[in-house]
Formats: C-alpha cells, sequence, structure tokens
C-alpha cells in the first residue's frame, strides 16, 4: 500500500525524473497521466478481490485519493477519484460506514460538475454509498434526490449518467422507500 501512495503522491523515482531522459528524448506528456490512471484502477482492482475486508485499506488510500478532488484539478482526475471512490464502496458495501458523510458530500458536489462523466460517476458512488451506509445515509436523502432528479430530467444529459442517477434512486428506494417519497420519485425512473 505504501508503494500506491507513493504513486498517488507523484513520489515515486519514474515520477521524479527529468522530463526527458538520458538519450534526449522527451517523456510523452501524459506518461504521469497514464501512470495515475493505471495506479487508480489497480485500487479498483483491489478492492473487488479484498471485497469488505478492503476497509482498513481503504481508510489509509482515502485522503490520497482525495487529493485528486482539490479544485483546479482538471474534469478527468475528478471522474477518476471519483469513481474509484465508488469502486471501493461498492466493495467495501456496509463497512462504509463512518464515511458516509464525506461520501455524499463529494458526490454531491460531483452531481453540480459541469462534466458529464463526473456526474455520471458521483451518481453510482452515491448509490453505493445509500446501500452501504444504510441508516448512516438516511438524513442525505432530502439532499441527494433532487439534486439525481435534476440529472435525470436533464435535457441531453449523457445516458450513463441518467443511467446512474436512476440506479442510485433504486438503491435509495430499495434501502428506504419512506425517505423517498414514492409518489414524487416514481414517475421519474418510469
Amino acid at each position: 500500500i505504501w508503494e500506491i501512495k507513493s504513486l498517488m503522491n507523484l513520489s515515486t523515482p519514474c515520477q521524479l525524473v527529468d522530463e526527458s531522459d538520458e538519450e534526449g528524448e522527451e517523456m510523452p506528456e501524459d506518461h504521469d497521466q497514464l501512470l495515475i490512471d493505471s495506479v487508480f484502477e489497480m485500487v479498483d482492482k483491489l478492492a473487488k478481490a479484498y471485497g469488505p475486508g478492503f476497509r482498513q485499506i481503504f481508510d489509509d488510500l482515502l485522503p490520497h485519493i482525495t487529493k485528486y478532488l482539490a479544485k483546479g484539478r482538471p474534469a478527468s482526475d475528478h471522474y477518476m477519484a471519483i469513481g474509484t471512490l465508488g469502486e471501493c464502496t461498492a466493495a467495501i458495501d456496509t463497512k462504509i460506514t463512518g464515511h458516509v458523510a464525506t461520501l455524499v458530500k463529494i458526490c454531491c458536489e460531483g452531481m453540480k460538475s459541469t462534466d458529464s462523466g463526473v456526474r455520471s460517476n458521483s451518481c453510482f458512488t452515491v448509490g453505493v454509498t445509500c446501500k452501504g451506509g444504510l441508516q448512516e445515509a438516511f438524513p442525505f436523502y432530502p439532499t441527494i434526490l433532487p439534486l439525481l432528479g435534476e440529472i435525470i430530467g436533464r435535457e441531453g444529459e449523457r445516458k450513463e449518467a441518467v443511467d446512474n442517477a436512476v440506479s442510485a434512486l433504486c438503491r435509495m428506494i430499495k434501502c428506504n422507500p419512506a425517505a423517498c417519497f414514492l409518489l414524487q420519485t416514481m414517475p421519474v425512473i418510469l
């Protein structure tokens, strides 16, 4: 895990080298981004492999993942980080308790993004957070529901974002039907 954190912090030897190698050839501009994309994909796969046992590792990696959500970072970083948070949360499932408020806050910000990929991953992540967080997530339903509704009803919204928003809404209904105002939410789904 130390190596993953070092890679996420851009502090490994291959990330600290000069932009050109010894023979004068320049590294591709996207070298670091390709490496970070691979690191985040590896975290996704580790979470799936470990399942709920990934919780302790997730606790350790969370601050390193959330660095990629800082203002001023490109939307591609936000997309990648929120997607990884979603994959980890889905794998950890009910062991996500204790992180629900942080994850919901991240997702609510992401659902307001101008980037449809960020909105899509935020919808997926908020859905699995509500599923795993159960009662801990219930107080956030009034904040989450209107944001999902906006994405579902947005003209020209990316198909994946709408699909993930509907999926999140269905997860929320399954966990706590009374909190989801079924008379209002069911027509949105249908």
